[in-house]
């Protein structure tokens, strides 16, 4: 129960179970492929295990989206972004899908990558470590 309260409260990727984060994160994949779908847009899922910096790559005649989509057990718009989703954040057809309440009743709130910077504050969580020579 304590591990629910914390994923609302923290957002996305923050919770204790891995398990839960999963299926969030499954069911947010589900509901923005759905949501292109319906629209007539064809959507390639393999693009989640390139680790290209996005998830899905949807596609309708000439337009083309990177969508990176991130999934929240509750409403707070908070999540991990890694340096590469970052980058690619930068190309014109990058596209962000926030998916609140995935498990539940999903919410799809959109931003391009310009939305994106403006709207968004970006904390350092990371660092990798080596030993010097």
């Amino acid at each position: 129960k304590e591990a629910e309260k914390a994923a609302i409260v923290l957002g996305a990727g923050f919770g204790v179970d891995h398990k839960r984060n999963k299926e969030v994160e499954e069911a947010a994949i589900r509901a923005v492929t759905d949501y292109y779908r319906s629209k007539g847009w064809d959507v390639d899922p393999t693009y989640q295990t390139k680790r290209l910096g996005f998830d899905l790559l949807c596609s309708k005649g000439s337009k083309v989206k990177k969508a990176e989509v991130k999934g929240i057990f509750g409403e707070n718009v908070s999540f991990v972004m890694t340096a590469g989703e970052r980058r690619v954040s930068k190309d014109k057809d990058f596209v962000l899908h926030v998916v609140c309440n995935a498990l539940s009743k999903p919410t799809i709130k959109t931003w391009t990558g310009q939305e994106m910077e403006k709207h968004f504050a970006f904390t350092e969580i990371n660092y990798l470590a080596s030993l010097k020579n």
